[in-house]
């Protein structure tokens, strides 16, 4: 869902099936604009309560969300930067 500003800033109800076992998941994924990038790039997290279970970036191209994710445990491994 595109806002009235042209982003998808914001939190939406996320679901899927898995792959492996076809349960059914549901998450909160939550859109900012990572900081320091312009508004080019967006942070994106899928959380259940208050508890953070993938992370992920992404851009807008064409009227599309297109990124990546990977999950809390390699998160903790990435480098933070300033």
């Amino acid at each position: 869902m595109i806002d009235r500003n042209g982003t998808f800033i914001g939190r939406y109800n996320s679901t899927w099936f898995e792959r492996i076992d076809g349960e059914s998941v549901a998450m909160i994924l939550t859109i900012n604009f990572k900081p320091l990038s312009e508004g080019r790039i967006l942070v994106l997290t899928w959380q259940v309560n208050n508890d953070i279970y993938y992370y992920g970036e992404g851009f807008i191209f064409n009227n599309m969300l297109i990124g990546n994710y990977w999950d809390d445990e390699l998160n903790s491994l990435i480098p933070k930067t300033a």
